[in-house]
């Protein structure tokens, strides 16, 4: 799947910003079937809660202070990596379940984000003035 992602990237990029006039239609529907494979594998593997926690925390946090799709997929990594660290550390030094840690650890992260979000959201105006 990710030789196929890697191989058509141009392709799929193109289609979700509505820029292919030709074929829209099918490389929807392989990245949507090829999306709907690897999701439907993960969440037999590891739950419903914990795939989905790492489908969209990192997203909707990189969303918020990045523009280019790079910056947000190099932060979404550093941030499912982070977060992925800190729950499993603390599922083992509080002999907690590792799956139910990493989800409450991202779910506190967006909620810290919101409570302190004077302090973090500024921050997008700055970095986007940066990246562009």
């Amino acid at each position: 799947v990710a030789m196929i992602h890697f191989c058509f990237r141009k392709k799929f990029f193109s289609a979700s910003r509505g820029e292919l006039e030709s074929n829209q239609l099918f490389w929807d529907f392989v990245f949507y079937a090829l999306f709907g494979v690897v999701i439907t594998s993960s969440v037999s593997i590891a739950g419903v809660l914990q795939v989905f926690s790492y489908l969209i925390v990192p997203s909707v946090l990189a969303n918020l202070w990045f523009t280019k799709v790079s910056h947000k997929l190099m932060f979404g990594w550093m941030v499912g990596f982070v977060v992925s660290a800190f729950g499993m550390s603390w599922s083992y030094l509080s002999d907690l379940p590792s799956g139910a840690a990493i989800v409450v650890c991202f779910t506190i992260l967006p909620v810290l984000v919101v409570l302190f979000s004077s302090i973090f959201l500024p921050l997008k105006s700055t970095v986007a003035q940066k990246s562009r």
